[in-house]
């Protein structure tokens, strides 16, 4: 078994030999090759070369190869999803596989066995939002694991459209320039996905600093949109029920700050408050929405009260905290 010291944002410290493999390629100025099966192709390989191209495809490059011939594959820097090996060798020759006897095959907590994306987002270090979000899938999938079908996202699906139809070669070069095709796509997926939870993480250090910012106060005041702001919020209220915020405001664009309910929980994001915007602004615009709340300089709030728009930040506050100790009629 090959053994995984998994860091966060870290490649393991048992891929050093294979660092040290790289930085000579570098030196000579050649690319590292790859090589996979070939035949179909799975989620399961692409993701696997798509991380090796994240992480190491810079500055000379990646080359695949794909083929069954132990030959060929002996002569590759990296050889997954093939071979039946898992090792890196002292000259940093990387061989990552699945296909083990059942008694040896690998199994997370959560059942869901590792094909070689998983055991290669752990050697890369791959964030966890993302093995969690992305890998665990398409490791389920490719072990045949129907229990979590549709639980999780499924970002690498477009490669069944890169398979040669029936009446088509599955071996040979069309075939391969398939493959390079969906992986070019898949490169970009992931890199747009790693991009994303990098953002995100960042705009939930800055939701966090605004909520500690606001003290006693039931309204958060960001300095802009941020994302998966409803997220944090709602987490922050779940670890203080007796103390909620309820709405936060934001500048939206020039000329439009919003006001939006907090969620209740972040599987009903937006569409279920801890408090609605009263319901007599909902479907209202412009004067009538200013008549009917006593702020100037409203714009609109949403039919389903989760949402807002004042013009300035002053009228947003307001709004908020005029929303705060409304009470519905029963009427």
């Amino acid at each position: 078994m090959l053994t995984r010291t998994y860091v966060e944002n870290q490649v393991a410290p048992e891929m050093t030999s294979f660092v040290n493999r790289w930085k000579q390629a570098i030196a000579d100025n050649r690319k590292i090759v790859i090589g996979i099966h070939n035949g179909p192709a799975h989620r399961d390989e692409l993701a696997a070369v798509a991380m090796f191209i994240i992480r190491f495809g810079d500055p000379t490059g990646i080359d695949v190869v794909r083929t069954r011939v132990m030959d060929t594959l002996m002569k590759c820097d990296v050889i997954l999803d093939v071979g039946c090996r898992n090792e890196i060798t002292a000259d940093g020759q990387v061989w990552v596989d699945h296909h083990d006897i059942p008694s040896e095959k690998e199994v997370r907590d959560n059942g869901i066995q590792y094909a070689a994306a998983g055991k290669v987002a752990e050697l890369l270090g791959m964030p966890r939002e993302f093995i969690e979000s992305v890998i665990y899938g398409i490791d389920a999938m490719d072990n045949g694991q129907e229990e979590f079908d549709g639980k999780y996202p499924d970002p690498l699906s477009f490669i069944q459209a890169f398979n040669a139809d029936w009446d088509q070669s599955m071996f040979g070069k069309d075939q391969d320039d398939n493959f390079q095709a969906a992986l070019d796509i898949a490169v970009q997926v992931f890199r747009r996905i790693l991009r994303t939870i990098s953002v995100n993480a960042e705009a939930k250090k800055q939701v966090t600093e605004c909520i500690e910012a606001s003290g006693d106060s039931q309204i958060v005041e960001l300095p802009r949109y941020l994302g998966n702001w409803g997220r944090t919020v709602c987490e922050w209220n779940n670890d203080h029920p007796d103390a909620k915020k309820v709405y936060v405001i934001f500048p939206a664009k020039a000329d439009q700050w919003n006001i939006q309910g907090v969620p209740t929980s972040v599987e009903e994001a937006c569409f279920t408050q801890v408090k609605p915007l009263p319901k007599e602004w909902g479907g209202l615009r412009d004067q009538a929405l200013s008549d009917k709340t006593g702020i100037e300089d409203a714009i609109f709030v949403h039919p389903a009260c989760f949402m807002g728009a004042w013009k300035t930040r002053m009228g947003a506050l307001r709004a908020a905290e005029d929303a705060l100790n409304y009470v519905e009629s029963d009427g």
